[in-house]
């Protein structure tokens, strides 16, 4: 939140659409040291550049330039806002990472207690943040929640927490990574049904190549497990 007060929504969301990707790929490969193909390597440097180059359009098509005239002075605070957004973006494919080895890691216990463990950390993590980092008292926290959209918006989360989580454990973090361009893909054609956005041909075209490689990294990594019944 802090880099997106220095930055435009486009760089924002471009930054943590695409370059969680890549960062996700090699933090797969340092920290759970699974070692990936020439040709695996390849598919992911272009699903990064076909989703940034999607992210890109995108913005264009609803009118929303990604950088614009910037003065000297808000350069410097653009700037500063990417290396923020970088870095939280290696924090949270580090935290994906570690969610799929603590995912992995502990079979004997069951995919909701895991979850209510980290639903107890978030909570922890909100109180702290609430009371000792800004200083507010604890009602802070219920503000909101005599409106049933917040309900909505809160279950949605939870939903889609859980779903994601089950991507992490079944597939791992570079799966959940690579599903990326495939949503942005929906969400867009939704936008355009409901007229607040365009559908040019770059958009479309960036989407296509970003999928079919999605598809063909999955297909180079369902080969190997394919081929060890033959060799028996």
């Amino acid at each position: 939140f802090w880099s997106m007060q220095r930055m435009d929504v486009g760089t924002f969301s471009l930054l943590g659409k695409s370059v969680s990707i890549a960062i996700t790929m090699v933090l797969s490969s340092l920290v759970l040291e699974r070692s990936h193909t020439r040709l695996q390597h390849i598919l992911v440097a272009v699903i990064t550049v076909g989703t940034m180059v999607f992210c890109e359009e995108e913005h264009r098509a609803r009118n929303a330039p990604l950088r614009g005239n910037l003065k000297p002075l808000q350069t410097t605070a653009w700037m500063v806002g990417i290396l923020q957004r970088i870095g939280a973006v290696t924090f949270y494919s580090l935290g994906a990472v570690l969610q799929e080895i603590f995912f992995t890691r502990e079979k004997e216990t069951h995919f909701m207690m895991q979850q209510c463990w980290m639903g107890v950390g978030a909570v922890i993590t909100s109180f702290a943040m609430i009371m000792c980092f800004y200083g507010d008292p604890m009602s802070f926290l219920t503000i909101g929640f005599d409106d049933w959209t917040v309900w909505v918006l809160v279950t949605s989360y939870v939903v889609t927490g859980m779903a994601t989580g089950l991507v992490v454990k079944r597939l791992g973090a570079l799966a959940k990574a690579l599903c990326v361009p495939i949503y942005l893909g929906f969400c867009h054609g939704y936008a355009v049904h409901s007229g607040s956005a365009v559908l040019t041909l770059p958009v479309l075209a960036s989407w296509c190549l970003s999928t079919l490689c999605v598809l063909w990294f999955a297909a180079t990594k369902a080969q190997p497990h394919a081929a060890k019944p033959a060799q028996k």
